[in-house]
């Protein structure tokens, strides 16, 4: 009898326990809608109010750092298009969310994950482009050495011609002036 009245206690705790994370996932899915909902409202604003949003997270996060003003700000930091993006800073504030163990279902991580990976990807295309441009500057470079080269290369040749041509007009002018001192 004791040893059923234990199983039934520890089935209690383990069902209730059960229950408590499943309304605790309840309430982050919740939560990240809410968060992807308010971030496609924020996305679609003019800037002057996306800078107040923004301004708004910050000040919130300062206050009081929890997992959903985390959140918050991280969505803030990583609009496109703004200037107080920062993938840096977004990546830093991500890092405690993406921390629960993976074995923990957690929307709320599965979201930090999402944007951890949409920053990266967008990190890595940024270099590409960083890198290509340079390369495409190192050719315009090498470019324009060649032609100033090339100039000055017709430069010289132009001022040889004139020298010769300024030869060959003394030379004809040589003559003339003989004859007219005769």
């Amino acid at each position: 009898m004791k040893l059923l009245s234990a199983f039934a206690a520890s089935l209690t705790i383990l069902l209730l326990a059960g229950c408590s994370a499943a309304i605790r996932q309840g309430d982050e899915s919740r939560e990240v809608i809410e968060s992807l909902a308010n971030y496609g409202r924020l996305a679609t604003l003019p800037a002057e109010e996306q800078l107040v949003e923004y301004e708004a997270a910050q000040a919130e996060f300062q206050k009081q750092q929890d997992d959903a003003r985390r959140l918050r700000l991280a969505l803030a930091l990583s609009l496109p298009y703004v200037t107080w993006r920062d993938d840096a800073q977004v990546q830093k504030l991500l890092e405690i969310l993406i921390a629960t163990p993976a074995g923990q279902a957690s929307p709320r991580r599965d979201l930090a994950l999402l944007i951890q990976r949409l920053v990266a990807e967008r990190q890595r295309l940024l270099r590409e482009e960083q890198r290509k441009a340079e390369a495409a500057q190192a050719k315009l470079q090498a470019l324009a050495t060649e032609r100033q080269r090339q100039l000055q290369i017709e430069r010289d040749k132009a001022a040889e011609l004139q020298g010769k041509l300024d030869a060959l007009i003394a030379i004809d002018r040589e003559p003339r002036r003989r004859s007219h001192l005769r």
